[in-house]
């Protein structure tokens, strides 16, 4: 008889309405229970210029050297990692790291910032700290 793999599970919290629930580990989309709203939870990697009018995860956003992101709002409750670019006019959720050569754009809303050597921000205002 085969053994089972445990199920593993972690937590989210809904960025429609801030509820905080457990979702299996490999689930990519669930409802919210509270506000029966669709949520994005799993990790995003950006390789190629993608254009969104709004850009949301419970996850984390990566995005590569040669990737960029263009989107009205983007968040992402797991933060962003930016190693291209991100041009938007809010971004809301968790850590931002930007990475060497990456560009950022836009305000920025986040619980911490890292700015390596040679990253740009071109314009936004920002406000670092607990949400």
């Amino acid at each position: 008889m085969a053994k089972k793999k445990p199920i593993t599970q972690h937590a989210v919290r809904c960025y429609h309405c801030g509820h905080e629930h457990v979702v299996a580990g490999r689930a990519t989309r669930v409802s919210c229970p509270k506000c029966a709203k669709s949520l994005r939870v799993e990790n995003v990697t950006i390789k190629n210029t993608e254009g969104w009018s709004h850009f949301q995860t419970c996850g984390k956003v990566t995005i590569l050297t040669k990737g960029k992101l263009v989107a009205q709002t983007v968040h992402a409750q797991g933060g962003v990692e930016v190693r291209g670019g991100l041009e938007t006019k809010t971004y809301a959720g968790g850590p931002v790291v930007l990475k060497k050569n990456a560009v950022w754009k836009g305000d920025c809303a986040a619980t911490s910032l890292t700015i390596e050597a040679g990253a740009r921000v071109q314009d936004g205002f920002f406000s670092i700290g607990q949400r």
